[in-house]
């Protein structure tokens, strides 16, 4: 259900114009972002972080 949820609403977005970025993290966890020790969850936070710093210097 989330993962199509997600799929659908990424797809709708960039059909409307939005600049959208969608990764799909396989074989983890529903908010994995919340447990530091999987490894998944620091590479994903450092992707965030990237993408943050260069919205910040547009």
């Amino acid at each position: 259900m989330l993962e199509s949820d997600t799929t659908r609403f990424a797809q709708r977005a960039k059909t409307a114009g939005a600049n959208v970025t969608l990764k799909m993290v396989a074989d983890s966890v529903h908010v994995f972002t919340l447990f530091p020790f999987l490894p998944e969850t620091a590479a994903t936070l450092e992707e965030i972080g990237q993408w943050s710093r260069q919205l910040l210097q547009k």
